[in-house]
């Protein structure tokens, strides 16, 4: 079976993307965003991303067997044929040539999210799973728990609309004054506030769980929002001041982290998957894979877990119907470039590319320089992991200071490392992320970090896995007295996407006043060094 998923339609106004699933497979994913060059294609359609996809896996469009979206129209007011029939002329506009008999079907939007986590799981143990997904919305509800049986998630319980901790914490970010999507900034900001006094009454989501079938919408999102924010100023004040905005972050840290504890509490399965836009809180995470150990739990988070990620969703959930779809354990699932592809790129634009061997990259870093690295196939979901990112030596806070003024970032966010399995175990406290979702402590003696630790002495570690160049470069910047780790952050400027081609590296990485760009075995010199 072949199966396209897409999302990008009807009640998703942000985040539309593509996924290839063959005969058990996931073969490719892209967010159209990174296509597109709009961030989070705001009211886009995926038609760009699903001619991607169907290209990365070589597939004739007339093969395509069904279109997977993880919506479902009713609990809107919406007619299924109606929005079946306007998917597919959309696509077929954009140059998709589906065949006049493919079928369209549609996946609730928290199973979407649930099958993303339990693809990043070994068949084997998915059986053995709960899921939690938690986002601002799906169709009417906030979030559902899941267990897994014979492989599928079977639903306990939903939330409610107004008991939404997705609004919650975009009320948070609001009340603050950041901007819509910018939730990872509060998070960041959590660090500098403390939670003092009596917590302020807020809403606990697991008294509000129901069972049964998805409700008619009845609640609209941006209002619920808005009340948020209106009550958390009532309670702590107007925020003013740098110390205010990150009390109010604090709190709005603290109250997410309790109340999601709350509702995975009576799950008893070994493995605790979770998805939906709130898994993308590091500092959540990386309190909750601590907290679930200790009851001898794991935590899984997928890379794509916010709507980046339902278009794969959808697509694993109907070819599951065939059977068990392969684990993935990556999220590079978008194009790669050839070292020809790249060069000629690198000459329309008037760059020259050079050869440059692992340890001449690494004596770069070593030196100071800022460096684009641009290799293997792109991610998917908002990290960089080892693909499409800048690095830079992680010792360095004028590093990191430099870094975040070329990106346009706030002076005070912080950046994460990607470090090597030894160096997690020799320099951190916590549960290790191959794909930078988990805080981890720093431990008190180590060395050479200071540029990737927060002001509370975490940081956002990816653990890089044993092969591939990314893996040497990480590993090659340690001595005995230097870490095995770089400053890893994603290969944008603040409100673009990440880079996806070798043309995008070469103008973000100029943009930004990088040194060089790089990746497998060349380098191209974008500065004079000193």
């Amino acid at each position: 079976m072949i199966v396209l998923g897409v999302n990008g339609f009807f009640n998703a106004d942000h985040d539309a993307g593509s996924c290839l699933v063959v005969d058990q497979k996931v073969v490719a994913a892209v967010e159209e965003e990174r296509l597109g060059r709009v961030k989070r294609a705001p009211h886009q359609d995926p038609g760009v991303s699903a001619l991607e996809v169907l290209s990365l896996g070589d597939i004739d469009h007339q093969a395509v067997d069904v279109v997977a979206y993880p919506w479902v129209p009713e609990p809107l007011g919406l007619d299924p044929m109606r929005e079946a029939e306007r998917i597919l002329q959309t696509l077929r506009a954009r140059g998709v040539r589906l065949r006049r008999t493919v079928e369209v079907r549609f996946v609730p939007h928290h199973q979407a999210h649930a099958w993303v986590g339990l693809t990043y799981l070994p068949v084997q143990e998915r059986h053995r799973a709960a899921v939690l997904a938690l986002d601002g919305s799906g169709e009417s509800t906030s979030g559902a728990l899941f267990h897994v049986r014979e492989g599928r998630p079977t639903l306990v319980w939903h939330l409610p609309l107004e008991s939404s901790l997705g609004a919650f914490y975009e009320g948070a970010t609001a009340a603050i004054g950041f901007a819509w999507g910018q939730e990872g900034k509060t998070m960041g900001l959590a660090s500098y506030g403390t939670v003092v006094g009596e917590f302020p009454p807020l809403p606990t989501p697991e008294a509000r769980r129901f069972e049964g079938p998805l409700p008619q919408l009845s609640h609209d999102y941006l209002t619920i929002v808005k009340g948020f924010a209106r009550q958390l100023t009532m309670a702590l004040g107007e925020p003013n001041t740098f110390m205010e905005r990150a009390k109010v972050a604090a709190f709005a840290q603290e109250h997410l982290t309790r109340s999601v504890k709350g509702l995975i509490g009576e799950a008893d399965a070994p493995t605790i998957v979770l998805s939906g836009g709130t898994a993308l809180n590091c500092a959540m995470n990386g309190d909750m894979a601590t907290w679930l150990a200790h009851r001898g739990q794991r935590l899984v988070v997928p890379p794509p877990a916010n709507d980046a990620g339902v278009a794969l969703g959808a697509a694993v959930a109907v070819a599951s119907e065939e059977g068990p779809v392969e684990q993935l354990d990556t999220a590079l699932l978008g194009r790669e470039f050839t070292t020809g592809q790249i060069g000629d790129a690198m000459t329309s634009l008037g760059a020259r590319m050079a050869d440059c061997s692992t340890e001449h990259l690494v004596d770069r870093l070593r030196a100071g320089e800022t460096i684009g690295w641009f290799a293997g196939r792109a991610e998917i979901g908002p990290r960089a992991l080892g693909a499409r990112c800048v690095i830079a030596r992680p010792d360095s806070e004028a590093l990191r200071d430099r870094i975040n003024v070329a990106k346009g970032r706030e002076s005070w966010r912080p950046l994460a490392p990607s470090v090597t399995s030894a160096e997690f175990e020799r320099s951190f406290e916590g549960c290790p992320s191959r794909y930078m979702l988990k805080a981890s402590l720093v431990r008190p003696g180590a060395q050479g970090l200071r540029g990737v630790t927060h002001v509370d002495g975490t940081a956002r570690p990816q653990v890089v896995p044993p092969a591939g160049t990314y893996s040497e470069v990480v590993a090659g910047m340690g001595s005995d007295s230097t870490p095995q780790a770089v400053i890893c952050t994603s290969f944008n400027r603040a409100g673009e996407p990440i880079v996806y081609s070798p043309r995008h590296a070469l103008l973000s990485a100029r943009s930004m006043g990088l040194q060089a760009l790089a990746g497998n075995g060349w380098i191209v010199d974008l500065a004079r060094r000193s």
